[in-house]
């Protein structure tokens, strides 16, 4: 909290931000008294309270009053703001009364009650009017209607049924007559929109009914004679009636009668059309021909029975069924089918062909009920226990003989499963990958042999001198693929690093590919491929090095730099030095490290760091050298900066400034300064760079406010720099002192 001492003064407005307190108590007794006073007005956006009397000549208290009570008699009658009053005893009104809401106990109105709102409700539980005709839909006060107004009038009866519903009870004017209505709403014009028409119960209805009716509720309707035009007219027993004009079409499941009445029967749709007839009788008959080209002839969904024989009308013309018609089943009670020229003949069981042989491509069966076979023949049976095909497998056939019956021999068709080929390649080391050199420098090349992992499922291995091995471009066949040693259902072979070109030891890639004989035939896999990793020379990357601060005080100017290497491959030795100026040639390390620190020097000056003989092995065989051109590096120089001091004392005596006294870390700029104690009589001592003189202040209430040292500036050299010296006191509250100019 910022304090204003006496004879401060504030230039421009002044905000306030949370609080502005005033301690002093002295009582407001006029305009001139108190303990703040104002000359001119003042201006409130919020509240004002007031834990005692608030006194005034006149007040203008706007629009809104709020108190616990106002004491004492207004003295203007016209009251229009007065909206709500306490409970009254009695209320006597001379004139006319204009009430929004009347709440009382008992209501006695002795003259007569207009009511000009839009809506009146009377909640009560009894509602009991003495006149004997109520009057309702008239105009105003009673007057006489002189025009239609389009209004329907009735009574609104609201009920719940599943949801609040509305029925009505009343006279639509739209069609001049009184109606129910069950379900009804009301438009904004007080017209009733029907949804449902209501029923009417009634004891006896006296008068005439005109217009129409939804549904007559009683079956039985004796009294009506005669009804008009119908749409349709469903019976569902029997229709007794005289002649009946059945209009244009008459439709029945039958007509019963022979029909001699009928007139007007156009006979081209009996013959050529589409025509369904029914034969109403035990042994009636009917002939009906077809003529035209009319080729479908429906007899009916039920069993037909047909007497006599079933004919084409021409030979050798006429089908029975068809590829996309076919008869399901065929059931005959002879013993021969006549096919042409031969004869199907069936004697209970057993079928033969009567007149002529039975050819096919094979005949599926054990043969045990063949007869006559000729003597002398060596026969055979073939069988199968193959289900399901899988795919890649082969079939082979198992011979057994000695079987009396089958004297050719028994051969069972069996599966085997896939003979799959597969194949994985590794250089002698253990691995797919290899260096391509031991030592690249001397050019000693990483020649291995090559191991290769091989298995056939379902087979064997039968090599043959034709049968390959293909690895980078190199074939080993003839006797070279025989002398490895491939054999049984699985092998691991390995492969000199003579049989190949001496290119495979050095290739980036090497593809593998087998072609190998085996007991289910030539079969063909791909081998992991063979990779080789060429060789990287070690060398000296970069070197980089900085000092931890990048910024420095005056007084201490002194760092350590740190500084790494990056090389690729293994250092052995090396020397590394750095220089500057006159200085050249100082050593970092003579052992070949890679990381280090360097002893503290002068961090405000940038330096250089070079090596041109470190020396180590590199990557993947490449072998031991010293790097060809000096690699350097540079340290850049870290910033000065003259910070500003501080420190607070109990007296007035200036103090003097050390390097361990409070500062800032960074460069004195104008802004900067330091905060007071809450102490008064405690000084704050500052302390900026150079002779300068400084103005200074503080902000209060988002204001500036000068402030001059109680003790003036005098200079004061701290550690060889001048800087000048400022105190200030008399601060009851923390406050920040800043430098202005």
């Amino acid at each position: 909290m910022a304090r204003l001492q006496s004879g401060t003064r504030i230039y421009g407005n002044a905000i306030i931000d949370t609080q502005l307190s005033i301690d002093g108590n002295t009582a407001a007794t006029s305009n001139t008294t108190g303990a703040l006073k104002v000359s001119g007005g003042v201006g409130v956006v919020g509240n004002i309270f007031s834990s005692g009397i608030i006194f005034g000549i006149e007040a203008n208290l706007g629009n809104l009053v709020s108190a616990n009570y106002l004491a004492g008699t207004l003295t203007t009658s016209n009251q229009p703001n007065i909206t709500n009053i306490g409970t009254l005893g009695n209320v006597v009104v001379t004139n006319n009364a204009n009430v929004g809401t009347l709440n009382a106990t008992n209501a006695v109105i002795s003259g007569n009650l207009v009511v000009s709102g839009n809506t009146t409700y009377v909640n009560v539980t009894t509602l009991e009017i003495k006149d004997t005709i109520i009057e309702q839909g008239g105009g105003a006060n009673g007057a006489t209607l002189t025009l239609d107004d389009n209004k329907d009038r009735g009574t609104i009866l609201h009920y719940y049924d599943g949801s609040a519903k509305q029925a009505f009870m009343g006279w639509d004017n739209s069609n001049s007559e009184f109606a129910l209505g069950s379900n009804v709403t009301v438009s904004f014009d007080d017209q009733i929109n029907f949804s449902n028409l209501g029923n009417l119960r009634l004891d006896t209805l006296i008068g005439k009914v005109s217009g129409y009716a939804n549904t007559v509720s009683d079956n039985a309707q004796p009294n009506i004679t005669s009804v008009g035009t119908l749409s349709s007219l469903t019976v569902s027993g029997n229709l007794s009636t005289g002649n009946a004009n059945l209009g244009n079409l008459a439709k029945a499941n039958y007509f019963e009668g022979n029909g001699h009445l009928l007139t007007g029967v156009k006979t081209s749709i009996i013959e050529n059309g589409t025509s369904n007839l029914r034969i109403n009788g035990a042994n009636a008959n009917v002939t009906i021909n077809i003529d035209g080209t009319t080729n479908i002839f429906d007899i009916g969904t039920s069993n037909t029975t047909m007497k006599g024989d079933f004919l084409p009308n021409t030979t050798e013309t006429q089908d029975l069924g068809s590829s996309s018609k076919k008869w399901r089943d065929l059931y005959l009670a002879g013993n021969t089918i006549f096919l042409g020229n031969a004869q199907l003949q069936a004697n209970n069981t057993t079928f033969k062909v009567a007149n002529g042989n039975i050819e096919a491509n094979f005949f599926k069966g054990d043969g045990s009920m063949l007869t006559n076979l000729p003597t002398g023949l060596a026969c055979t049976f073939i069988t199968s226990n193959v289900t399901n095909f899988t795919t890649g497998a082969d079939l082979a056939v198992d011979a057994t003989y000695g079987n009396a019956q089958y004297p050719g021999g028994v051969f069972t068709i069996y599966q085997l499963g896939p003979a799959n080929l597969t194949a994985t390649t590794q250089w002698a080391s253990g691995s797919a990958s290899k260096n391509q050199y031991t030592n690249f420098l001397e050019s000693i090349i990483n020649t291995q042999n090559i191991r290769l992992s091989l298995s056939i499922s379902n087979a064997n291995f039968t090599i043959q001198s034709s049968d390959t091995i293909t690895i980078g471009g190199s074939v080993i066949t003839g006797a070279n693929i025989l002398g490895l040693g491939i054999s049984g259902s699985s092998s691991t072979i390995t492969i000199g690093s003579e049989l190949v070109n001496a290119n495979v030891q050095l290739n980036a890639t090497s593809t593998v590919t087998a072609n190998l004989t085996t007991s289910r035939g030539v079969k063909t896999a791909s081998s992991t491929t063979l990779t080789t990793v060429a060789p990287v020379a070690y060398n000296v990357n970069s070197i980089a090095a900085s000092f931890p601060q990048s910024s420095v005080p005056y007084f201490s100017t002194n760092q350590s730099f740190n500084w790494n290497l990056s090389v690729t491959g293994t250092t052995q030795s090396g020397n590394l030095t750095y220089s500057t100026g006159a200085a050249q040639g100082i050593s970092l390390t003579s052992v070949g490290a890679t990381s280090g620190t360097s002893t503290s020097i002068d961090s405000t000056i940038g330096y250089t760091i070079t090596t041109n003989d470190y020396t180590g092995a590199g990557l993947n065989g490449y072998g031991t050298r010293t790097i060809p051109n000096p690699v350097s590096g540079t340290v850049n120089a870290a910033t000065i900066y003259y910070p500003l001091f501080w420190k607070i004392t109990s007296t007035n005596t200036r103090p003097t400034f050390t390097t361990s006294d409070n500062r800032n870390s960074n460069n004195y700029a104008t802004g900067q300064g330091a905060t007071t104690s809450a102490t008064e009589t405690d000084y704050l001592w500052i302390a900026t760079p150079t002779s300068a003189q400084r103005t200074w202040g503080y902000t209060f209430i988002g204001s500036l406010v000068t402030q001059d040292p109680d003790v003036p500036g005098v200079q004061q050299t701290i550690a060889g720099q001048v800087y000048t010296v400022y105190g200030f006191t008399n601060f009851s509250a923390a406050t920040f002192l800043y430098t202005v100019t």
